[in-house]
């Protein structure tokens, strides 16, 4: 393996700190849940999991010896993890970047291969989409797309464009989503993975590299046949308002198709309802919301519109890029 860390020392320090526990005598690595939805969490990944987890995104995504990838995320999360390792035991050339919102400014030549969040995605889209000339295949992980996200990306040029769908616990994702359009919401299992569903509607993951038991997801899912599904949202974002169930991220995808500033959708206790939808605003200036609701009223049904909204001048995020739902809403103003 080639690498390239250039000299920031934070960068080559989190690096050589990495492959120094990589070659150590243990037979694993701990990691730190993300915690964007619940307490984060020490688990422990056998590197024999890690390795069969890489061998297989090389095969799905046919990287060969050499090829000039890209890592542009915090070391400490499983992804950039899994792209040094991938390189490990692919002997690719890898080049850190240090992360950031706009990490394809730092790129002017050709790479076979880059991971990276929607977040990172849609910046470079507004202030260096040129930059994406450079790059064969682009893997986006870590949250949802949104639609407006996904056309402009394939707008851009014919390169592969994917979502993964994966979590700490499964070394990295275990199903790729190719993104060709709007209608095409199909994850294909990466080999040797398959799925079932629990009463929950929820994603149960075989996958015997990684653990001898079933892992069993809160992703509530349409499954299709044993290797392929449509995500549908966490089963944990379900709200469900004077009797009536609804998805959070279904509605947040309706939402952000008419609404550019950071949102998300939650819900407070009601003593009628039980849970009256609620949503938060990222935003230092000021805003009118009852103007946005007047939009909202237009787009979504009644039982979907926010009751209340909040407006912070900044999210809490995690180290992957993910807003924390948790942290965000307990620095809320008084609910």
């Amino acid at each position: 393996m080639k690498i390239n860390h250039s000299n920031i020392p934070e960068l080559r320090h989190s690096y050589e700190e990495f492959i120094n526990e990589w070659n150590n005598d243990l037979g694993y690595i701990e990691i730190q849940t993300s915690g964007s939805t619940g307490k984060p969490k020490t688990i422990r990944l056998a590197k024999t999991s890690m390795l069969a987890s890489a061998k297989k995104t090389l095969q799905y995504f046919n990287l060969k010896k050499h090829d000039r990838v890209i890592l542009c995320l915090p070391i400490q999360t499983i992804a950039a993890k899994m792209m040094i390792v991938r390189a490990i035991q692919g002997n690719l050339e890898l080049e850190l970047i240090t992360p950031s919102t706009t990490p394809l400014k730092e790129i002017n030549k050709e790479a076979s291969f880059i991971a990276m969040t929607p977040m990172q995605a849609s910046s470079c889209l507004n202030k260096c989409p040129n930059k994406y000339r450079h790059l064969d295949k682009v893997l986006l992980g870590g949250a949802p797309i949104d639609l407006k996200l996904e056309k402009d990306l394939l707008n851009l040029k014919p390169m592969g464009i994917y979502h993964s769908y994966g979590m700490t616990e499964t070394a990295s994702h275990i199903a790729i989503r190719k993104l060709s359009n709007e209608k095409d919401k199909k994850y294909t299992a990466l080999p040797g993975i398959n799925f079932e569903i629990d009463s929950r509607d929820c994603l149960i993951i075989n996958y015997p590299e990684v653990s001898t038991s079933k892992i069993i997801s809160n992703d509530v899912i349409q499954l299709l046949n044993s290797s392929t599904f449509i995500w549908k949202g966490r089963h944990d974002f379900i709200i469900n308002s004077g009797g009536i169930k609804i998805h959070v991220e279904e509605l947040e995808k309706r939402i952000r198709e008419n609404f550019d500033l950071p949102f998300f959708i939650s819900s407070i206790e009601d003593r009628e309802l039980g849970e009256k939808i609620v949503m938060y605003i990222e935003s230092t200036e000021y805003i009118d919301t009852q103007l946005i609701k007047n939009k909202l009223v237009s787009i979504l049904e009644k039982h979907q519109i926010p009751k209340e909204y909040f407006v912070l001048p900044q999210f809490k995020y995690n180290q992957g890029g993910k807003i924390d739902r948790i942290k965000t809403k307990s620095h809320a103003p008084s609910q």
